[in-house]
């Protein structure tokens, strides 16, 4: 009986004074990056807004033809932050979730500008222990009771596009 208190002892005594450090808190990284990202393109900043995105980025638009890599991205949008008159937005409402091992993120966020709220979707990866991010995608939201009008709007302009080819 000694024995076994004698175990219990040595294993409990050497625990009971330290706490496990708490993981890193990668909800909040990714939350701050891609504020941080936002705000670089508020100010501007070419260097750090695409020097936060993966080479490898895509970055999806809301015209059906804006499926462009980071470079084509950054050669579309050069007069823009060239000019200093690039889009203004401000995440909010954000979700962000992680695969088991929290090295990829995935989030949905409301995008408010001056044009309005769209939604935002994205997913990043942490390589070496920093994020970048892999893919972005703005969409415009419609209010549903709008719904139709754009529709038929939407079909109205694809059929003259389609007839002009």
């Amino acid at each position: 009986m000694n024995q076994i208190i004698t175990i219990i002892i040595a294993v409990l005594i050497p625990s009971a004074g330290y706490h496990q450090l708490p993981a890193k808190d990668h909800k909040k990284e990714v939350y701050e990056y891609i504020d941080r990202w936002h705000q670089a393109a508020w100010n501007a900043d070419s260097d750090t807004y695409f020097g936060m995105m993966d080479e490898d980025c895509i970055f999806i638009g809301t015209d059906l033809s804006e499926v462009w890599t980071k470079q084509e991205f950054f050669e579309w949008s050069r007069p823009y932050f060239d000019s200093g008159r690039v889009w203004k937005f401000k995440g909010k409402n954000r979700h962000i979730y992680f695969n088991e091992d929290e090295t990829i993120a995935w989030f949905d966020e409301e995008v408010h500008s001056s044009a309005g709220i769209w939604r935002g979707s994205g997913v990043l990866s942490r390589e070496s222990g920093e994020w970048t991010l892999k893919q972005y995608v703005l969409s415009m939201t419609v209010p549903n009771d709008l719904m139709n009008q754009v529709i038929k709007d939407i079909k109205i302009y694809n059929d003259t596009i389609k007839a002009s080819n």
